[in-house]
């Protein structure tokens, strides 16, 4: 939970950043802040050799 927290702290100091020094609007700093997150994730998929399919689509749209 503590790194969670200090994690989540230097990213809103790195966002801020970026906004004032880096001139970028809201849709650029979304961009950015979930690139490095979809990495992360994709590539730990890939290394376990899992997939990302869930077996519990059908399940999801057939209960709308």
């Amino acid at each position: 939970m503590v790194n969670a927290a200090f994690l989540f702290a230097t990213m809103s100091i790195l966002v801020k950043n970026a906004a004032t020094n880096l001139h970028m609007n809201e849709d650029e700093l979304a961009f950015w802040r979930s690139l490095l997150p979809a990495l992360v994730i994709f590539g730990t998929t890939l290394a376990r050799k899992k997939t990302l399919k869930t077996p519990f689509f059908g399940v999801i749209c057939s209960a709308v």
